[in-house]
């Protein structure tokens, strides 16, 4: 691909998320490689601009407005990487004056003179805030290595390292710790010198010449040996048009892009939050048939899949997903038999008489025929949490669960702790683990769940909570389904105990509301999520594919252009 080719069809190659950002870095690496503008012969050789710039140094050091450098040795030819047409390399040390406030920080006040801070110095600008301020005394006696002026470009050397902005800030400002102040010299534009430091070719530059254990910085001395690609004087000024010109494109794809993005969540929401409010089967058909109308534009983007998710999710406790079936034994009865297994299961007359005498509940919402509300603890044997006092950890033996191992709505046991089998036989007293019991994470992370689909052993963390369903009559995959729910996330996530980490507890679990349909609705609702649910990672998979491919086509493009 030609150079030509690329710049006048770049919006061409920009679907990814991140493609504006390679752009930008591209626009520049072909900037500081002479691949940008055309070289015109007439322009003064490089040889007198440097001669020229020696010179200036050389009066700055007489006059004793810099100090000579002894360190900056001849380059060498194996230090040049390239070496454009009618350009040439020279150090960044000859290249302009160093005000070198690296280490140093004045004592700061309310108000005053401003203070320019490394968390000021961001990557092609100065942000303003945080707005900080040193006393006129203190500046006066402070700046003693040299006073920044309009224009010259300030270089973070640590924490971050590498920032590069131009100061444009007419008022008398004050330096503090990890900037160097840049002033070219008069043959270097400043905005050619923010361009090259800006760039890929620089930035790694200035990570390799990079020391430190704990935070990466560079010193004065190390950076005056950095490398810079010089081009006449006009060419400079030419190339930093185009990039601007350039640039500010990029600005403009990208508003678009994040503008349409953000058009497509909103629409997305707007569909799917007008399907869940239906008020009745006619409203549902015509919301419905919106979305499968503009369905390539509402899920054109990866973002909008966890939405259509979370929309599943609550049709089905909504019993919207699935059609009604007269025959089926209504939840009313179901809810019966539940009581009548619980009682029977329970040994404690207190807690049978408990039982027994359960209130009816009033839901959220109106509920389909043959539905009814009821609460978790209704519908399960038992709701408790893991051990409060765990046991020491071992190198092995049975398995310790802890939020952390509840991932993607299964058990991971992988990266688990274990205990003694001596000590097991303790803390299962408390719990043991049976098919079909349902986990929700209920301290630190909040509202994960997972199902014991296998027989496997293992301790619970009290930062597990456990729900055991009666198993005949509701399914544990449908109380997955409602626990997963995005209402029941939002109600989890708000249930945040008094602790100091995030919690929900044991009485807020028991009293959780669930929608309840027939069993045999259940089980043709838990089908249809996980078909759904198959679509869904089938349509988000492809259009990852979709972004993934775009992303390679712009990296294949950009090694095509920096090539020829």
């Amino acid at each position: 691909m030609s150079i030509k080719t690329f710049l006048g069809d770049f919006e061409l190659l920009t679907d990814a998320p991140n493609a504006v950002v390679k752009l930008r870095e591209i626009i520049l690496q072909l900037a500081v490689r002479g691949k940008l503008v055309p070289q015109y012969p007439n322009d003064e050789p490089v040889s007198i601009l440097l001669e020229r710039m020696k010179a200036e140094k050389e009066e700055l050091i007489l006059n004793r407005t810099i100090v000579r450098d002894t360190s900056l040795p001849p380059i060498q030819k194996s230090e040049i990487p390239f070496k454009p047409g009618g350009w040439q390399w020279e150090r960044l040390g000859n290249l302009a004056r160093f005000i070198d406030y690296r280490g140093k920080t004045p004592p700061k006040t309310e108000s005053g003179i401003k203070l320019v801070t490394a968390k000021n110095v961001r990557m092609g600008f100065i942000k303003n805030e945080p707005e900080e301020y040193i006393s006129e005394a203190t500046y006066q006696d402070w700046m003693t290595r040299g006073f920044p002026k309009y224009g010259d470009i300030l270089l973070t050397t640590e924490a971050p390292l590498g920032n590069v902005a131009q100061l444009i800030i007419e008022e008398k400002i004050a330096l503090a710790q990890r900037i160097i102040d840049l002033q070219p010299f008069s043959d270097l534009f400043a905005r050619y010198l923010l361009t090259v430091l800006m760039s890929p070719l620089l930035q790694n530059s200035l990570n390799k010449n990079a020391t430190g254990m704990t935070a990466q910085g560079i010193k004065s001395a190390r950076l005056k040996l950095i490398l810079i690609p010089v081009p006449p004087l006009p060419e400079q000024k030419r190339i930093v048009a185009k990039v601007d010109r350039l640039l500010i494109l990029c600005d403009e794809i990208e508003k678009r892009q994040q503008q349409r993005q953000e058009s497509i969540v909103r629409m997305n929401e707007s569909a799917v939050a007008q399907l869940l409010s239906s008020q009745n089967p006619d409203d549902f058909r015509q919301h419905w048939q919106r979305i499968c109308n503009n369905f390539d534009l509402l899920y054109s983007i990866p973002e909008t899949v966890p939405k259509l998710r979370q929309a599943i999710l609550q049709l089905a406790v909504q019993g919207k997903l699935v059609r009604q079936d007269p025959n089926d034994e209504p939840a009313d009865q179901l809810l019966k038999l539940i009581r009548e297994d619980r009682i029977n299961k329970e040994t404690n007359p207190r807690i049978k008489n408990q039982i027994a005498n359960e209130p009816n509940i009033n839901g959220q919402y109106k509920l389909p025929d043959g539905w009814i509300w009821t609460t978790t603890l209704q519908v399960c044997y038992l709701i408790l949490d893991g051990d409060h006092n765990p046991p020491k950890r071992v190198l092995s033996g049975i398995p310790h669960l802890t939020a952390r191992n509840i991932i993607n709505n299964r058990i991971e046991l992988n990266g688990c702790t274990f205990i003694s089998e001596e000590d097991f036989e303790r803390v299962k007293k408390r719990y043991f683990p049976e098919l079909g019991d349902v986990i929700l994470t209920c301290v630190g992370t909040l509202g994960r769940t997972a199902i014991i689909s296998e027989n496997i052993i293992f301790s619970a963390d009290r930062n597990l909570a456990i729900l055991r369903p009666v198993a005949k009559f509701i399914l544990p995959e449908y109380l997955q389904l409602i626990l997963n729910g995005p209402e029941m996330q939002a109600y989890i996530a708000s249930a945040d105990g008094s602790t100091a980490q995030p919690h929900i507890y044991l009485k807020q679990i028991r009293s959780l509301m669930c929608p309840l349909p027939p069993f045999t609705e259940q089980k043709r609702i838990v089908a249809k999520v996980d078909r759904l649910m198959s679509l869904c990672d089938e349509l988000e998979g492809k259009l990852k594919e979709v972004r993934s491919h775009s992303e390679k086509l712009m990296e294949v493009a950009a090694r095509e252009v920096l090539a020829v």
